[in-house]
């Protein structure tokens, strides 16, 4: 059967494509949330959302699960179009690549896997399309049947820990995934609907824990100042101090240099560096320039 050429093996992809990110009002690269490391705290009510994950299991499964289903409602509104969140690829690739990412991880999670596979994915996504969206709901329903039924004991390999670790590490980044590559569908097809907020503002708290165990590696010049986010619809913030080499984040507001503010679905996509449409839902103060810096990270 023909199969479906993705940009990359989805290992390497996973794995090791960063966020490109650069200051033109569109994005110039696709890049999955990475990495709970981040060891901040926000308060959300009377709760404190954390890095371990702000939702129960079955929070992150209905995610995926409605997730994944309207993604390819939209993949299916508009088959042809490219993502411009992800400009490498048309639509057809967006989906291969996603269900290439939950069959790499149903694969995982069925065999208890306790070293990195050695099993791609990406190369077996079919071309036709008929083919393709019954592979990716194929796909989609083991990957939630799996996710749903874990033992609360099961450690499986993951690609952040590099070895053997609670397997429900994988239904908060599943989740998370899922969830932000709907929103690239939906905006391809023209009608992104926002990320539910307490999904987005966990994403946000997953990815400046990569962002700051990334950079050390890699340094950014130019990235410096000190930046607020405020997710306005669920009372949560950060508070980040810049360095080429270093991304400090604590939990709350203080004095920065900016602040961008607005709701956290918005604000999760900025982080992200994803399109512009939503921007009009957040508000930027401060000076400028350091609200820009965080288009200048580039993991590439």
């Amino acid at each position: 059967m023909p199969t479906h050429a993705l940009p990359s093996s989805y290992a390497a992809n996973y794995e090791a494509r960063w966020p490109e990110v650069n200051t033109s009002t569109s994005p110039t690269h696709c890049a999955p949330i990475s990495t709970p490391a981040f060891v901040s705290v926000c308060r959300t009510g009377s709760r404190w959302v954390r890095n371990t994950g702000a939702m129960r299991a079955d929070q992150y499964l209905e995610h995926l699960s409605a997730d994944g289903e309207a993604l390819l409602v939209a993949a299916q509104r508009a088959p042809g179009v490219s993502v411009p969140s992800c400009p490498a690829w048309d639509m057809s690739g967006l989906l291969a690549y996603t269900s290439a990412v939950h069959h790499w991880v149903a694969e995982i999670i069925r065999t208890r896997s306790q070293r990195r596979p050695t099993r791609q994915f990406g190369d077996e996504a079919p071309i036709e399309w008929v083919l393709l969206t019954a592979w990716y709901e194929q796909g989609l329903s083991t990957l939630v049947d799996l996710l749903g039924s874990l033992d609360v004991d099961l450690r499986v390999w993951n690609w952040y820990d590099d070895g053997p670790a609670p397997a429900a590490f994988w239904q908060r980044r599943m989740a998370l995934e899922t969830t932000v590559h709907r929103w690239d569908a939906q905006d391809a097809a023209g009608a992104p609907e926002p990320i539910g907020a307490a999904l987005a503002a966990d994403g946000i708290d997953e990815y400046l824990g990569f962002v700051s165990g990334e950079i050390g590696q890699r340094p950014v010049p130019g990235f410096s100042g000190s930046l607020a986010l405020i997710a306005t619809d669920i009372d949560c913030a950060w508070t980040l101090t810049l360095a080429p080499d270093r991304l400090q984040c604590r939990p709350g507001r203080e004095d920065t240099d900016a602040v961008v503010q607005g709701p956290a679905s918005a604000l999760f996509l900025w982080t992200l560096n994803r399109s512009a449409s939503g921007l009009s839902d957040l508000e930027v103060s401060g000076d400028p320039a350091v609200a820009r810096a965080w288009s200048a990270i580039s993991f590439d």
